[in-house]
């Protein structure tokens, strides 16, 4: 088992959920663990506490919630936490040190045991695990030795297969399918297929990569070449059309959500039969929306 204890560095939600999330991408790459939340392979852990606009010291006491098994749990968790601790100090009430589960029923958090001491944690040496030091050249040893991490490869991706970004970081978010994809551009470069057409295949159909290969996609997408639709007024219009069709997806892009172009893309693809060129009508998409 292994524990990774951060510094108190985050103040938002979505860092903790980024971070945790980053943490299981790369357990995952490294092969050390499948960090699969339902079976127990990974839980998550917070210390929680507040202080008032302007104040840099930490505050006196943390609430650590404990043994959480999802990352929509501690998110709901921190939030409920946050807004209990301030309504607590707002009311003049002293926080103490704690630990807290959280109970997805209810909907919020309850106390497991107070801790008002530090004493309490009973920290102390285990006989058992002595302690390891390592040298900086070691560390140098083990950092060559690692395989290609997930935001190394997605920068390979783009700078030298020209992916674009949030395609790239799509097909790297887990290690089969960046390999799957690797392997089908290799088979792309002797049918003149580019990285990007088989990045728009992949990311757009979704194929079971456990069940086609990649000669079959390369293939499937030359038999298509001719048949492309690359016209920029063709495009336009049906862009527009489902654009008009699709206001709430639009809106989720406008907010962030980057998956929201991909179904739009979709809903391209589904009017033209799939014959519509990807990259284009993703850019005439993005300066329609931009309007």
């Amino acid at each position: 088992m292994v524990e990774i204890v951060t510094e108190p560095d985050f103040t938002d939600t979505s860092e903790v959920k980024d971070y945790a999330k980053k943490l299981q991408q790369i357990f995952r790459y490294l092969g050390v663990s499948n960090a699969d939340m339902e079976k127990g392979d990974m839980r998550l852990e917070a210390n929680v506490s507040v202080r008032p606009v302007g104040q840099k010291e930490l505050p006196s006491y943390r609430v650590e919630l404990k043994n959480i098994n999802s990352f929509r749990f501690m998110v709901a968790a921190i939030e409920y936490e946050i807004k209990r601790q301030i309504e607590a100090l707002e009311n003049g009430q002293k926080l103490h040190q704690e630990t807290r589960g959280w109970d997805e029923d209810k909907k919020e958090t309850f106390l497991q045991r107070s801790k008002e001491e530090a004493n309490d944690y009973r920290y102390f040496p285990e006989p058992d695990l002595p302690e390891i030091k390592i040298k900086s050249d070691e560390i140098r040893i083990i950092r060559e030795k690692l395989p290609e991490l997930p935001d190394s490869k997605r920068r390979r991706f783009e700078q030298e297969l020209k992916i674009k970004s949030a395609d790239a970081r799509v097909l790297t978010e887990s290690k089969e399918l960046a390999e799957f994809f690797e392997k089908t551009v290799e088979v792309g470069k002797a049918n003149n297929v580019s990285p990007q057409q088989i990045a728009n295949y992949i990311i757009n159909r979704k194929p079971d990569i456990n069940s086609v290969s990649p000669d079959q996609i390369v293939k499937d997408i030359a038999s298509k070449g001719t048949g492309v639709i690359g016209d920029i007024k063709e495009l336009e219009k049906v862009c527009k059309e489902v654009v008009a069709e699709n206001q709430a997806t639009v809106g989720d892009f406008t907010k962030g959500k980057v998956n929201a172009m991909q179904a739009l893309i979709g809903a391209v693809m589904k009017k033209t039969a799939g014959k519509a060129d990807v990259s284009k009508a993703r850019e005439i998409l993005e300066k329609l929306i931009k309007v």
